[in-house]
């Protein structure tokens, strides 16, 4: 591990990994690599770690905090919700992801977003200008469904990587109007988690891409 944290580290190309827990924010983040042509001065590595609890996950981003310049753990947040509401002490659920955020911030090159109820949101808010706390992500992708940018939406790796127009390139023209809904939404607060949010824009700051 020493060795090849040394080899990536470093080195004149400023790399990025970026850890999710679901096979849309890996599609997703491979047709924003692939259209914005960023193999040449960035390293985007989507992880996706077999299906396993946050620590898990989370010890998955400390590994890849010691070979690249910057970690990104993008978070759905409505699976921690409904566990939290599963879980005898809903509390025990929140000090946890209390815990991570403390050690990311620790870490220094590790950033954590948080999409509530998960990244669909982020996909709405190209279309629609709402606050509203959605608990699960079904309704959501309902409304995507209906919409004009993503009809007959769906989660499967071929809609998301049609030859004609992927879902990156649909979304593309309605970026400026996402990035400002999600930053009216604000930054996640811990301390208040279920309220709609949508951090995924700030993925496009780290990667150096104006909207």
């Amino acid at each position: 591990m020493a060795r090849e944290n040394r080899k990536r580290r470093g080195t004149g190309n400023k790399t990025i990994s970026i850890i999710v827990d679901g096979e849309t924010e890996v599609w997703y983040l491979q047709m924003l690599r692939d259209t914005e042509k960023l193999g040449q001065s960035l390293n985007i590595k989507p992880e996706l770690p077999t299906k396993q609890g946050l620590q898990k996950q989370f010890q998955t981003v400390c590994e890849k905090a010691k070979i690249y310049n910057q970690v990104i753990w993008l978070m759905d947040f409505d699976t921690v919700i409904k566990e939290s509401k599963e879980s005898p002490s809903k509390q025990k659920k929140f000090d946890e992801v209390k815990q991570y955020f403390h050690q990311a911030q620790q870490l220094g090159n590790v950033t954590i977003l948080v999409n509530t109820p998960c990244l669909e949101f982020w996909f709405l808010l190209h279309d629609k200008t709402t606050g509203k706390y959605y608990e699960k992500c079904k309704p959501v992708e309902s409304l995507l469904k209906t919409s004009n940018i993503l009809p007959k939406y769906k989660k499967t790796e071929e809609y998301f990587k049609n030859n004609k127009l992927n879902i990156y390139q649909r979304l593309k023209p309605y970026q400026k109007q996402a990035n400002n809904n999600a930053m009216q939404l604000g930054d996640f607060n811990i301390q208040q988690p279920e309220t709609a949010k949508a951090e995924t824009y700030k993925i496009f700051q780290y990667l150096g891409i104006h909207i």
